[in-house]
């Protein structure tokens, strides 16, 4: 894939608040499809549902590249997880 579908990184979850901590890397916004590399092999798809700053704030997209960011997930995410867009006809 090319660099522009990498998102960021996952630096850890939280799992009281299902919020992941992120260091973003490319634009994205709530809405969009991901695609989640785990470092135990596991992937995950799903959409970005809510999105939040540094300072907590709700945010509809991430346009400012190395931005740390939070994103919530039902899902754990483990630390070093990977990120990346996912369009249609990946699926």
């Amino acid at each position: 894939f090319s660099n522009q579908d990498y998102l960021g990184i996952v630096t850890c979850y939280d799992k009281e608040t299902h919020l992941c901590t992120m260091n973003q890397r490319n634009y994205f916004s709530v809405g969009d499809m991901v695609e989640i590399f785990m470092p135990n092999g596991k992937r995950i798809i799903s959409k970005v549902k809510k999105l939040y700053n540094e300072e907590m704030e709700p945010i509809s997209k991430a346009n400012h590249a190395n931005e740390k960011l939070y994103f919530y997930s039902d899902d754990e995410i483990l630390a070093n997880s990977m990120i990346r867009r996912v369009y249609e006809k990946d699926n």
